[in-house]
């Protein structure tokens, strides 16, 4: 319990973090950063089986890789609000 417990507390601390790297990766052209911050929020949803967020993440990281921003700010506008209903779902058991 205490694992998951901290991993919980690791996504409440990091998934803003990562969503706000995306952003300015989309801002500043930058489609590597945009790629790693994707990646990396991709695990984290997946490790809580949330499939339609990670698949969102996955088409982030993909546009990255493939070095074309066009689409990814609508994509990053979506996945907001996923991200923050996973977080208010885990701040009932983070306290």
């Amino acid at each position: 319990m205490d694992l998951l417990q901290g991993q919980m507390e690791f996504f409440l601390q990091d998934s803003p973090v990562l969503l706000a790297n995306m952003t300015q990766a989309i801002t500043d052209g930058d489609a590597y950063q945009l790629q790693l911050a994707a990646h990396r929020l991709k695990g984290m949803l997946s490790r809580y089986a949330f499939t339609r967020a990670a698949d969102v993440a996955l088409e982030l990281e993909n546009k990255g890789r493939a070095a074309t921003l066009d689409g990814a700010s609508e994509l990053v506008d979506q996945l907001r609000p996923m991200v923050s209903q996973l977080a208010s779902a885990m701040s009932e058991y983070v306290k």
